[in-house]
C-alpha cells in the first residue's frame, strides 16, 4: 500500500504455501520473504512471482537485505542443532557463515553494509563484520525483540528489559558500542504476535526521528509512530480487523509492505465415560 494511504488502498499480493512471517524491501523494490518451515524467497510485489533462495542451508529465516545487495540471515549450522548468522549474495549464492554461538538470530545489516548486528542465545546484542571474524557483545541489557538500525548508521534500537523487570522499554545503542544504552518508555503498549520469542517487529522511520511498532485495539492491530524527541506520536494505519505479523517501508519511503492475519483455534472436550 502507498505510505500514508488508507486501508482501502491496500492491495493484497497473493501467496501460496506456508504463511509468511517476515517481510523486508530490497533496494530494487523486491520483497524478501521469510516463510514458515524454513524457506526464504524473493517476491515481486507487482506480479506475485516468487524466487526461492538459500535452499542449500538448513532452515534459513529472518533474512535481511544489506544496502549493497547482499543478504544476512540465520540458519542451522551444518548437521548441528545450533543457529548461526550467515551472509549470501543477492541471488543466494556465495554463502559465508559469520558467527559460531549457540543460537544466533535476528540479524540486520548496517547502513554501510560492513557490520551485522544480531541477538545471541542469552538475548545479548552482538555485532560481527560482514566478512566474519570475532564478535563483540554489548553486555548491559537483554534484548527481547528484533533489532532495527537508524538510516544514518549510528544507532541500533530494540526492546530492552532490565533483569528482573517486566516493563519493556525501547533501548537505543550506539552502533560502535561506545556509550551506555538510552532507554525510553513505550508511548503505547507494543503488541506481540510472533510465534518465535523476540521476533515481533519494530522499525526506525526512514528519517531516523522515530520508532514504528504495532499496537492493538480489540482484535485489530495498527502501526504507531513514536517520536524520539518526546513529541506526541500518532497512528499511521487505519485497519479495522486482523493482526499485524510484520511490516517494512520501501527504501524511498513510498510503499508499505505488511503481513496481516488472524489466529484460528478449536476447543475439543474429551469426556471420560468411565467404561472399559
Amino acid at each position: 500500500m502507498p505510505e500514508g494511504a488508507g486501508s482501502a488502498q491496500a492491495r493484497e499480493v497473493p501467496t501460496e504455501g506456508f504463511p509468511n512471517y517476515e517481510v523486508t524491501w530490497t533496494r530494487d523494490s523486491q520483497l524478501l520473504m521469510s516463510i514458515q518451515r524454513g524457506t526464504v524467497a524473493l517476491l515481486n510485489p507487482n506480479t506475485g512471482a516468487k524466487t526461492p533462495l538459500l535452499s542449500q542451508v538448513r532452515f534459513p529465516g529472518f533474512a535481511f537485505p544489506c544496502p549493497d545487495g547482499r543478504i544476512v540471515f540465520s540458519a542451522l549450522s551444518g548437521n548441528k542443532v545450533v543457529g548461526h548468522v550467515f551472509r549470501a549474495d543477492a541471488d543466494g549464492g556465495n554463502i559465508k557463515e559469520l558467527t559460531n554461538g549457540k543460537f544466533d538470530s535476528l540479524p540486520v545489516c548496517s547502513a554501510d553494509s560492513k557490520t551485522v548486528l544480531y541477538m545471541d542465545a542469552d538475548n545479548k546484542l552482538e555485532k560481527v563484520g560482514i566478512e566474519g571474524g570475532a564478535s563483540q557483545e554489548f553486555p548491559a541489557y537483554g534484548l527481547f525483540a528484533r533489532i532495527t538500525l537508524s538510516p544514518d548508521g549510528k544507532l541500533a534500537a530494540s526492546v530492552a528489559n532490565r533483569p528482573g523487570e517486566t516493563k519493556e522499554k525501547i533501548g537505543l545503542v550506539p552502533l560502535d558500542f561506545s556509550q551506555a544504552i538510552r532507554l525510553l518508555d513505550f508511548e503505547r503498549h507494543r503488541v506481540q504476535y510472533g510465534s518465535v520469542l523476540g521476533d515481533e517487529p519494530i522499525l526506525f522511520t526512514r528519517d531516523g526521528t522515530g520508532i514504528i511498532y504495532p499496537i492493538r485495539e480489540g482484535q485489530t492491530d495498527n502501526l504507531w509512530l513514536q517520536h524520539l524527541d518526546g513529541s506526541p506520536g500518532k497512528q499511521l494505519t487505519d485497519f479495522k480487523s486482523e493482526f499485524i505479523r510484520d511490516f517494512d517501508y520501501s527504501y524511498d519511503g513510498k510503499q508499505l509492505a505488511i503481513i496481516r492475519g488472524h489466529r484460528e483455534s478449536d476447543v475439543v472436550l474429551i469426556h471420560d465415560s468411565g467404561t472399559q
